[in-house]
């Protein structure tokens, strides 16, 4: 006997029993579903794909599907309402369904990925919009890596914002990254608010203040060790600069938001 799931928009980490299936339905963005235990069975326009663990299949939008497997398993799903035109080509080839094979280490990183972003939009969607479309892309990245480039300036660009989150707990300089990169410090300026939106001090701005929110809310880091671990000068430029953005000092929003149910890190 099969079971079903209801349809939620977004994204989601779900654990299916064996017999899940899931009914025909479409969406109106690029859906992309990450198989990290067991095996699913996508069926679109006629055709089947085995998904299997360590693999991301992409889904065009508007395409009519249905899934369904025979074994447990863990999958994250993932809607995307906006990619940029040069992503979604690559992710939807011919606007077809595409398997995507990840090494271990890309599992790795798509996992962490995964789970950040599910915080992002946990916490305040309406607020982190901006910072949540750039972990979007960063994501995306992620999974493409190692295809053919064909704009290597965007890819580059796309490579400073991955080197810019796995990096947080190291000074950082926009001429020192320009320099590592091997590109003029004013086309990096261009490029990177020509694709996010923001200049890249923003951004890594934005990427600091939300790994310090992350870690005043999952573990009992002091508030000096969250400032050095998210690289700011000091504790007083870090509560200055919380406060300057979230209106609330540090302290004041771990206590609204310490997360007694998460794993603590100590």
């Amino acid at each position: 006997m099969t079971t079903a799931m209801e349809l939620v928009n977004g994204m989601q980490a779900l654990h299916v029993a064996a017999g899940w299936t899931f009914a025909e339905h479409a969406h109106n963005g690029i859906e992309l579903v990450g198989i990290l235990q067991g095996q699913v069975v996508l069926e679109a326009a006629q055709r089947q794909w085995q998904v299997k663990t360590g693999q991301v299949v992409s889904i065009p939008p508007l395409l009519p599907h249905r899934w369904w497997c025979h074994e447990q398993s863990r999958l994250n799903v993932l809607h995307l309402d906006y990619t940029p035109r040069d992503l979604a080509q690559r992710l939807v080839p011919g606007n077809s369904p595409r398997l995507i094979t990840l090494t271990k280490k890309q599992v790795t990183e798509y996992e962490g990925l995964f789970q950040r972003l599910l915080d992002l939009v946990d916490q305040s969607p309406s607020k982190q919009e901006r910072l949540l479309k750039a972990y979007l892309e960063v994501f995306v990245l992620t999974l493409l890596e190692g295809d053919q480039i064909q704009d290597p300036t965007t890819i580059a660009i796309y490579e400073i914002a991955a080197y810019m989150q796995t990096h947080l707990d190291q000074p950082i300089s926009i001429a020192g990254l320009a320099q590592q990169f091997l590109m003029a410090e004013v086309t990096l300026r261009r490029h990177f608010r020509s694709i996010f939106g923001v200049s890249p001090k923003q951004y890594l701005l934005d990427l600091r203040l939300k790994e310090a929110q992350h870690l005043l809310a999952t573990t009992r880091l002091t508030l000096q060790e969250v400032a050095a671990q998210t690289s700011f000068f000091d504790l007083a430029h870090f509560s200055s600069t919380f406060r300057q953005h979230y209106h609330v000092s540090p302290s004041q929003w771990r206590a609204q938001h310490f997360n007694q149910s998460s794993p603590i890190l100590d």
